[in-house]
């Protein structure tokens, strides 16, 4: 960078010059006259004596040349105008009024940080400052003098802060707000409070015991009594005659004891009332159920309708039992309408609807509710949520439409039958077999499955044949029959006509999956309307 020497004009103390200009000693020098008598000249040292530098032009700077040089006026170069400034800073603070491109003030201030941060290089690396939690490498191990354990783990600390000098000393509270030692007592001492402090104290009040004994009530025998040095005194039940109970005595205040019961011991209900259990781990008295006790009484099921997924039960009694057979609770009155194509209570139980599958009906309660539910499984139905008691009571099946609606079926007890209607899935008595098959005289019999007429559960179908011309037609439950033909007295087929013949309805045992069919005529059929089922009760 240039240096710039300003010359002052300044008066000498040397001196006087006369008027021709010579300098006198003891007087002034007459710059004006003798060296510059130019308003703004310099009077300047050169190497020949004092010298008057002329004014230099506007602008211009006095610079020096440095010793043994001479001083000029010069022009400064590099100037120009300032037209914008901006301010730039490290993220921790905020800038304003930047840019300033007049005349302003640029300004930093500290920018707003997440609670608790402090500002600190990074944790185990060199690096830049940023705002971070503290880490334990931050911190110093402070010494004890100065209100920290100087160690860096909590064992070691927890050691260094504790009184405890001696294995068997204890830290207690000396009242101060401070913890103190008690140092461990003598043998057999005991740890003792006077109600201000702890302190070790001779156990009081002791003494050596001899015999131990048991004595309890009646109904409990004691063993092992008495123990005069170690041993376990032991009470068990005593041995009661059948069916007693543990009661207070009848009609008095007492202790109890093993008794039968009597007809005190029962309160509540009025007369002709029955004790019943609710399923849910209660009792109570209610009216006698009509019917027997253990199945169902007045049975009815009705699956109706043109287009029908409901089936209708009701019953004056029923019993139902739980999944294990060891209880069971009584319902009565029963009125309920499941809808096979809803789900759980009063629907089916898991699943959906398909196309010409057997159902079976059930009752079920949940100890409160009574309701109805459709089920795949004949045995072991999968219970709605609560409930827990069931009765298998029927069956029904849906048909092979895309609709997949229940078949007409009309069921009375444990005899169900196809109700034909019109425009309905049952318009027409439903044939198993028709037309010739087999023969009814060698005989040869065809087996015709039963399984989409009757449920799993039947134990007898109820069907009927017909003949409409010239022939004979039998109809057996196995394939070991003789010939259907008349004269033979011997083994004839429990069905068994001819020639324009037909049979009345007939329940036939069913001895497998299978009746057995054989007929000369064109015009035959077997037919079914109905079965039996196996309800089990």
């Amino acid at each position: 960078m240039r240096k710039y020497h300003y010359a002052l004009l300044c008066a000498f103390a040397l001196y006087s010059a006369p008027a021709g200009g010579q300098v006198i000693n003891g007087g002034n020098i007459n710059l004006d006259n003798s060296l510059c008598a130019t308003q703004g000249s310099v009077a300047t040292r050169i190497s020949g004596g004092w010298a008057c530098l002329t004014p230099g032009t506007s602008g211009q700077v006095l610079q020096s040349g440095g010793a043994g040089a001479n001083a000029s006026w010069t022009t400064v170069t590099g100037t120009g105008t300032v037209t914008s400034v901006s301010l730039a800073l490290p993220a921790i603070f905020t800038v304003s009024g930047s840019p300033v491109t007049a005349a302003g003030t640029l300004t930093g201030t500290l920018a707003s940080q997440t609670t608790n941060l402090v500002w600190a290089s990074p944790n185990g690396s060199t690096g830049a400052p940023t705002f971070r939690s503290l880490a334990n490498a931050d911190l110093p191990i402070v010494g004890i003098a100065n209100g920290g354990t100087g160690q860096s783990s909590t064992a070691a600390a927890f050691n260094v802060l504790s009184p405890i000098t001696t294995t068997g000393d204890l830290i207690i509270g000396n009242g101060a707000s401070s913890a103190t030692r008690l140092p461990i007592g003598t043998s057999g001492y005991v740890l003792t409070s006077n109600g201000t402090t702890a302190f070790w104290n001779a156990a009081g009040g002791g003494g050596t015991v001899t015999s131990v004994s048991l004595s309890l009530p009646a109904f409990i025998n004691v063993t092992g009594s008495p123990i005069t040095n170690t041993g376990t005194l032991t009470g068990t039940l005593a041995s009661q005659s059948a069916n007693a109970v543990f009661a207070a005595p009848n009609g008095i205040s007492g202790a109890p004891t093993f008794r039968s019961l009597v007809a005190a011991d029962i309160t509540g209900g009025t007369s002709g009332q029955v004790l019943t259990s609710n399923g849910a781990g209660s009792a109570g008295f209610a009216s006698a159920p009509t019917g027997s006790l253990g199945g169902i009484s007045g049975l009815k099921i009705s699956a109706l309708g043109l287009t029908n997924y409901t089936a209708t039960i009701t019953a004056n009694f029923a019993t139902l039992r739980n999944a294990a057979g060891t209880a069971a609770v009584n319902v009565t009155s029963v009125s309920v309408s499941p809808v096979i194509t809803a789900s759980g209570a009063n629907g089916l139980d898991t699943g959906t609807l398909a196309a010409s599958t057997w159902y079976n009906e059930f009752i079920i309660n949940n100890g409160t509710t009574t309701a109805g539910l459709f089920s795949l499984s004949a045995t072991s139905p999968t219970m709605p949520s609560g409930y827990n008691y069931y009765q298998r009571v029927g069956a029904v099946r849906s048909d092979a439409s895309v609709n997949k609606y229940l078949y007409q079926i009309l069921q009375n007890g444990s005899s169900a039958r196809y109700v034909v209607t019109a425009s309905s899935n049952v318009p027409n008595p439903i044939a198993m077999i028709s037309g010739s098959s087999g023969s009814p005289s060698t005989p040869t019999w065809t087996s015709v499955s039963v399984g989409a007429y009757v449920p799993p559960t039947a134990s007898a179908i109820d069907l009927y044949g017909m003949v409409g011309g010239a022939g004979q037609m039998g109809i057996a439950p196995n394939n070991a029959y003789g010939a259907a033909a008349n004269g033979n007295i011997t083994s004839p087929p429990p069905i068994f006509f001819t020639n324009y013949g037909y049979s009345i309805p007939a329940i036939m045992f069913l001895e497998s999956g299978n009746i057995y069919y054989a007929s000369n005529a064109t015009t035959s059929a077997a037919y079914v309307s109905g079965w039996e089922d196996n309800l089990g009760f």
